[in-house]
């Protein structure tokens, strides 16, 4: 994250919390625990709660996710947790003045089409887009 300065010409980058490294377990889980993992953990860096707001649950909970043996950013952990699944999944993590503390949302990645009639409508995006 880069911060402006109120001239906006100064700035400075600030690392997020998906910037922090730390080291997973070296075993496997399935996706949810080794999301749970992830939030619990990356939450600990900087003492700042990570909930878990919109999650595909079922698409977690039959993956299995290789553990770690080397530290790793945040941001890399959750890259590996979702490529596990089994379609495109775009993520979002929000801060929540209100609660100081972020809220993590995963869902599908979709796109806009049109089909022949002109009429359009949102699809998932393939695996295969990936």
């Amino acid at each position: 994250m880069i911060v402006a300065g109120q001239s906006g010409k100064e700035s400075q980058t600030i690392p997020t919390i998906l910037d922090r490294e730390f080291k997973p377990d070296a075993q496997a889980k399935d996706g949810l625990t080794a999301l749970e993992e992830f939030t619990s953990r990356c939450s600990g860096l900087q003492g700042i709660p990570i909930a878990v707001g919109i999650i595909p649950v079922n698409a977690l909970s039959h993956v299995s996710v290789p553990g770690e043996t080397r530290s790793i950013s945040c941001r890399e952990r959750l890259d590996a947790i979702l490529h596990q699944v089994h379609a495109v999944l775009d993520y979002s993590l929000l801060f929540d003045p209100g609660s100081s503390g972020y809220v993590l949302n995963i869902v599908p990645t979709h796109r806009l089409v049109t089909d022949q009639n002109g009429h359009t409508k949102m699809v998932q995006v393939p695996l295969e887009k990936r």
